[in-house]
């Protein structure tokens, strides 16, 4: 068995070998439930299931063709047993939080080729917001049809927000730049208080049972 953590030193998935062969690889999510765990053959990915928190599997998927079995006990409650594909899936469930939601809602969402369309379409009568990163989308790689499809365009930095103005489709688009921060910080009481606790080693004291013999150590 082997383990691979995350940036986070949490647990990113662990591999399963059978006869030096990868048979399994199992991943968990940031809270440390299964998420989902993976089927290979002669090292070939054949098969990957999906798990709810509750340990139950939801769905799984058919690499070979693509197909996706949906279990009728899950909790979520998907329309229909079999899909073509994830994104087949994945369209009904954005389509159906949508038409819960109330109108007049702001979607955010980050600039990836994979799901901007997607996210029009389902969202279509909403405003959109589409963030460019320059780490996350580099300089010249990013989806320019999102000039159509959204209602702000925010960057990471000015010198971005200026090289997006220059395509073609920019033309009084809204582009503003706001630089990124840290939104895991939480300002907890040991960051308003102005105290700080230094602890000093004086050194240890050497004691020797009697009833034992045995020798233990002091520290100051």
């Amino acid at each position: 068995m082997r383990r691979w953590n995350s940036e986070k030193a949490g647990i990113r998935f662990f591999e399963l070998y059978a006869k030096g062969e990868l048979s399994h690889r199992i991943y968990m999510d940031d809270r440390g439930f299964l998420s989902c765990v993976s089927d290979f053959y002669l090292g070939r990915e054949m098969r990957r299931t999906y798990y709810s928190p509750n340990g139950n599997w939801c769905m799984r998927e058919e690499m070979e063709t693509g197909r996706v079995a949906v279990n009728p006990l899950c909790e979520f409650p998907f329309r229909q047993r079999e899909y073509r594909n994830v994104a087949a899936l994945i369209r009904e469930v954005m389509a159906d939080y949508f038409e819960k939601e109330t109108e007049n809602n702001v979607i955010i969402a980050a600039c990836d080729n994979r799901h901007n369309e997607l996210i029009y379409e389902v969202a279509s009568g909403q405003k959109t917001v589409f963030s460019l990163f320059q780490k996350r989308n580099g300089m010249k790689e990013f989806d320019q049809s999102i000039f159509h499809m959204s209602d702000l365009i925010v960057t990471d930095t000015e010198y971005m927000a200026d090289y997006v103005r220059t395509f073609p489709g920019a033309e009084g688009k809204n582009i503003l730049d706001l630089s990124p921060y840290d939104v895991r910080v939480a300002l907890g009481k040991s960051q308003r208080v102005k105290e700080t606790k230094i602890l000093c080693f004086l050194g240890c004291t050497q004691k020797k049972s009697r009833r034992h013999g045995s020798k233990s150590f002091l520290f100051m």
